[in-house]
């Protein structure tokens, strides 16, 4: 496999990655709305635990910011390289 075809398969994989990291991110729900949080005196907002990200939130972050650097390397790979 010749490098410019390797390039070009790891900006389609980081790009459908970052896809999939956004799309975990947002329809994921959040751990706080189950458990002892949906106790019903606890549902106020005085009782919410503020911003903060649970460990699947977590991932979906540092997935999404890994496949924003890996299809950032190649597209910069592939726009400075030379024609052959």
């Amino acid at each position: 496999m010749s490098p410019r075809r390797r390039a070009r398969a790891l900006l389609v994989a980081g790009s459908v990655l970052f896809l999939l990291s956004v799309a975990a991110f947002v329809l994921v729900p959040s751990s706080v709305a189950l458990g002892w949080f949906a106790y019903a005196p606890l549902t106020e907002t005085a009782f919410t635990p503020g911003f903060g990200l649970d460990s699947t939130h977590r991932w979906a972050v540092a997935v999404g910011v890994a496949s924003l650097v890996a299809a950032s390397w190649a597209a910069g790979y592939l726009a400075g390289r030379r024609a052959e």
